[in-house]
């Protein structure tokens, strides 16, 4: 808010620099034309500033559940993330005397599907891109064979199958063990999730679209087991294979990537409203801040021109627009003009039918094809700092 008694204390001072040019024998009434104090392209700053500071945890706004979480990482820092686990458990009976090679093959379920419907609808609003998620697996074989597994990664939205599920070939799991794979589209040299444990990265096809569009439903089926023991066991086993899958993804800041703030700096119009023998020759209003951008993306500044009831005023525009780049501090001068041309005074004449009361800074993050690898954090915050309003032009005392 901008504190009022600036422009008084400017129209005494100004006023008392006046008078004493002027010779007491004539009055003000008696000059037949306008007098104008201020230069036309002098900025005159108001007195006060504002700061404030705006995290991404005011944006996003999610509970933990078994779908969208706020985990910490291998450093103990919080951050975004996707992640949905279940287990499949199959119930594998080997014949005797199977030959190495043989398939067996199982029914088309699984157990119960995950939902996943709970997720937050700003989650919509935020149009986040998941980048690269990862399927971690874990295959615990406790029969006494070695088996190649053939499973199925499927998703459901709006109760509705999606065609071509991810097809997860060649797991080789060997006997009375268990073997951790990580699947994505692109090869993740060290998952954190495995610091400590080894596990074998296999490339996987279109878990990326999968994944971004937020699906409903998601499930792990098996479909084969293939023998593959270099010798034959001659009775019957009947033992459990045991899938533990975790679909996982950081939420980054992909192409599609987009959050808006507002910050307003207003009051204007209380500090400029115009008594009749007075006219304020406004050329542009200037807002001026620092900008502190700790986020991991790009922020586009604007500006807009409101009114007393926190409006936009559609005939005054910014000139220019602003980028403050992921990690720097960046000075921000925007200024607002009339579309038309016309000057400011209309807006602050007491009958206006929208009275100019301030200007609303606007904080575009929008995320990029390049976009940095580090996943969005509750903790990223952007700065302003100094932010304060100006007007460009001069005060004018008019002769009735």
């Amino acid at each position: 808010m901008i504190k009022k008694g600036f422009l008084l204390v400017g129209l005494i001072i100004t006023t008392a620099t006046l008078s004493s040019c002027i010779d007491k024998d004539y009055d003000l009434e008696d000059i037949d034309k306008t007098i104008a104090i201020g230069s036309s392209d002098q900025v005159f700053w108001m007195p006060n500033s504002s700061t404030d500071d705006i995290e991404l945890g005011d944006f996003i706004e999610l509970e933990d559940g078994d779908y969208i979480q706020i985990e910490k990482d291998e450093n103990g820092e919080e951050f975004y993330c996707i992640k949905a686990s279940g287990t499949d458990v199959i119930n594998v009976t080997i014949p005797a005397y199977a030959p190495v090679g043989s398939v067996l093959s199982f029914t088309m379920t699984a157990s119960s599907p995950i939902d996943l419907t709970s997720k937050p609808s700003s989650l919509d609003e935020l149009r986040l891109d998941l980048l690269n998620p990862m399927l971690l697996l874990d295959i615990e074989n406790d029969a006494p064979v070695n088996v190649d597994c053939k499973m199925r990664f499927d998703c459901k939205t709006n109760g509705a199958l999606e065609p071509e599920g991810i097809n997860l070939e060649d797991i080789k799991a060997p006997n009375n063990s268990t073997t951790h794979f990580c699947f994505s589209d692109t090869k993740v040299t060290s998952p954190w999730q495995y610091e400590n444990t080894n596990y074998e990265w296999a490339q996987s096809t279109n878990l990326h679209n999968k994944v971004m569009n937020l699906p409903d439903e998601v499930q792990l089926i098996m479909e084969t087991i293939t023998l593959t023991n270099t010798t034959t066991t001659t009775t019957e086993i009947k033992k459990d294979i045991n899938a533990t899958f975790t679909l996982y993804s950081p939420l980054k800041a992909g192409p599609n990537f987009v959050i808006t703030n507002e910050s307003n700096e207003d009051g204007l119009y209380n500090e400029l409203e115009m008594d009749d023998d007075t006219d304020i020759n406004i050329k542009a209003i200037c807002l001026e801040a620092d900008i502190e951008n700790k986020m991991p993306i790009d922020l586009q500044l604007e500006a807009s021109a409101i009114d007393d009831n926190n409006n936009p005023i559609d005939n005054i525009k910014v000139l220019q627009t602003q980028k403050a780049e992921a990690g720097k501090s960046t000075k921000v001068n925007l200024t607002l003009e009339t579309k038309d041309g016309t000057a400011f005074t209309k807006y602050l004449k007491k009958d206006a039918t929208q009275k100019l009361d301030g200007v609303k800074l606007i904080i575009k993050a929008t995320g990029n094809a390049t976009s940095s690898a580090e996943p969005l954090r509750p903790t990223h915050k952007v700065k302003i700092k100094n932010m304060r309003l100006g007007i460009m032009g001069g005060v004018t005392f008019i002769n009735d």
